[in-house]
């Protein structure tokens, strides 16, 4: 799928208005002012270096994430979704921008890819002892968002209806996330990691009071059940400690 110059016009100033949505909505008012101005520099002088310019550096709108910690107006819950939101509106109205100053036409794979990785990880603790497994339901809540925002957006982008997504995600609105959390939790308990609702370290370990622990992450994978059928389960990724 091929964006022209018009396209990509529309898909850019919907971008930015879904992110000033957000940062309104969070009470984030420099970085909702700061794309008001981006606005307002494509309507009257066809620029995107204003918002070009708010990437990079320490405080830049790539460092940014909303949390109730930070006094944010959001609740917890929606900050998995909240965070996905924005990570992936930025690379959108990012990805617009170079290519509109750039003056040339962008595809869909494009866009997608400026918006990075699609693979998630879960990220928990490990004992290197003896191997017990944990992570925070949080982190499940993290791993849904990623997974089914970055899907909906997507979706969003090729039938023209970004705003009205965003709207709906930041107001948990999202009909699938109950069957595939439900269907996530059954796949880490099968891959023997338990779901706990502890916050912080994983020391000592609960199962054998080793200190030997680390945080430890986890790629879903296929494995093979009978001869004509396969099963998800998570596995260790490549880029953990090694065990004792």
């Amino acid at each position: 799928m091929n964006f022209s110059r018009n396209d990509i016009e529309i898909h850019y100033c919907q971008s930015l208005l879904a992110l000033k949505f957000i940062f309104e909505q969070t009470e984030v008012h420099y970085w909702a002012k700061w794309i008001e101005k981006d606005l307002d520099k494509w309507e009257n002088e066809k620029s995107v270096h204003h918002h070009i310019s708010a990437y990079g550096g320490m405080g830049s709108l790539s460092d940014l994430i909303i949390c109730t910690q930070n006094g944010h107006g959001v609740m917890s819950e929606q900050e998995p979704w909240v965070n996905s939101l924005i990570s992936d509106l930025r690379s959108l109205c990012y990805t617009f921008a170079i290519s509109l100053r750039e003056q040339k036409e962008i595809t869909l794979d494009e866009v997608v890819n400026g918006m990075g990785r699609y693979i998630y990880k879960l990220q928990g603790w490990r004992c290197l002892s003896c191997g017990y497994s944990d992570l925070s339901l949080n982190e499940i809540e993290n791993y849904i968002a990623y997974i089914l925002e970055r899907n909906g957006i997507i979706q969003a982008i090729i039938s023209n209806n970004l705003i009205h997504y965003t709207k709906q995600t930041f107001q948990l609105d999202v009909p699938e996330a109950h069957g595939y959390r439900e269907n996530l939790k059954k796949i880490v308990t099968d891959s023997n990691i338990v779901i706990t609702n502890r916050i912080g370290w994983l020391r000592p370990c609960p199962k054998c009071s080793s200190e030997d622990t680390a945080i430890y992450r986890w790629e879903k994978r296929k494995k093979r059940k009978w001869l004509f059928s396969q099963e998800e389960i998570f596995k260790p990724s490549d880029d953990n400690l090694q065990m004792r």
